[in-house]
């Protein structure tokens, strides 16, 4: 019978270690330790762990040092920060020192921390198959931001969700094999808004005003994902995606190449349609723009298909005042969701916060944040609206 894997637990939080201990029971030993030294001591003579956790207040040594060189100590084991900081900025330094696979707020949900503490075994298993660590990294990286995004400002997230939808559809009309680094860009190059102060959402979005936010988020986004691993085709594409496309054709790597087309019709396309226009006309507008435009991923981005991706809104207004055809929706207990599903409206608290937009895709991370807060009592409605043509629904 093979052993049961552990994970070097190192915080001083006994009441989370103790309820993880008996959820992960029999799947994942959990070994504590207070001590950072020890910790590392731990790891450099024994093997068989395959997680490392760290708190970020730890005594004498902050938890990203800890797991930069938890890193060097047992590059095997898949590492894990605890921290009270939550911010773009954090979750970079965490990955680009100590190649961090998740990052936990804390206080945390111990119910979150076990799904996190699942998946990072998972991923130690993978790397073992033969995976290597820069596509973990990256991909993991990817979940982190987005998660900060989703948590940080939903209204951005919900663009990025808009556009990576637009970009997969796209792939799928043109039947060409989807690729990770412009799907990745799709959604990335919305990760600047994280950055900035809450008040800085623009509501008149045709203005100039938002034209030049639009344009610092680009290139905020550009700037914290570069020199994260594997990221470097991501932050390529996104800090060249408003390039005319002659020059566009003359980049060095075919996934560059398509991806700084793609994601600057996109993004071109998605403005449009959020100040009121329609797929056509947004698509006869870029149509005439020879030298930033071609006709064949146009075609592929836009159409009735991507309008119903780019609007999150049932009945939401066209420029031409008439309402676009409203999709069918459902309402569901908390309990009924699922990941994949589209919201089909805004989900408020108690208090009137704006928890979730309408247009979000739900993932199981926002489930369980949906979840902790009913038991919080937070939560100004027991039901959520959803769309019919979700995936799960629809199948």
């Amino acid at each position: 019978m093979p052993a049961t894997p552990k994970a070097l637990v190192v915080d001083e939080d006994a009441f989370l270690l103790e309820a993880c201990a008996e959820t992960l029971r029999g799947q994942l030993d959990l070994v504590p330790c207070d001590d950072p030294e020890e910790a590392l001591a731990i790891l450099g003579r024994k093997r068989g762990y395959c997680v490392v956790l760290a708190g970020d207040e730890l005594q004498g040594m902050g938890g990203v040092e800890l797991l930069k060189q938890a890193a060097v100590r047992a590059p095997e084991v898949v590492r894990v920060l605890l921290s009270n900081t939550a911010s773009v900025l954090r979750v970079s330094q965490a990955v680009n020192e100590a190649g961090v696979f998740r990052f936990l707020p804390h206080p945390a949900d111990p119910t979150e921390v076990c799904r996190v503490l699942s998946e990072a075994c998972d991923e130690a298993l993978k790397h073992q198959g033969g995976r290597s660590e820069g596509e973990s990294l990256a991909c993991s990286t990817r979940e982190l931001l987005i998660e900060l995004l989703s948590t940080a400002r939903p209204e951005a997230n919900a663009r990025a969700n808009r556009l990576r939808d637009r970009v997969v559809l796209a792939f799928k009309r043109l039947g060409v094999p989807r690729q990770w680094e412009i799907e990745a860009a799709a959604e990335m190059c919305q990760i600047g808004w994280a950055n900035l102060p809450s008040g800085s959402e623009i509501e008149e979005l045709h203005t100039r005003a938002y034209e030049k936010v639009a344009k610092t988020v680009i290139e905020l986004s550009a700037s914290l994902l570069s020199g994260l691993p594997g990221m470097e085709k991501v932050t390529e594409i996104i800090r060249h995606q408003d390039i005319a496309v002659d020059r566009a054709r003359a980049m060095g790597h075919p996934v560059t190449k398509l991806g700084v087309q793609v994601l600057g019709l996109a993004l071109e396309l998605d403005r449009m349609v959020e100040v009121g226009a329609t797929e056509a006309q947004a698509g006869e507008v870029l149509h005439t723009c020879e030298s930033r435009v071609d006709p064949r991923l146009l075609d592929a981005l836009s159409g009735d298909s991507a309008a119903h991706h780019a609007s999150g809104r049932p009945g939401s207004s066209t420029a031409s005042g008439q309402s676009a055809a409203v999709r069918p929706t459902v309402r569901l207990n908390f309990g009924e969701l699922d990941p994949g599903q589209v919201i089909a409206e805004d989900l408020l608290s108690g208090s009137g916060t704006r928890l979730l937009i309408a247009g979000v895709t739900l993932t199981r991370s926002s489930i369980e944040r949906l979840a902790s807060y009913r038991q919080l009592g937070l939560l100004g409605a027991n039901e959520l609206a959803v769309f019919v043509d979700s995936p799960d629904l629809a199948a």
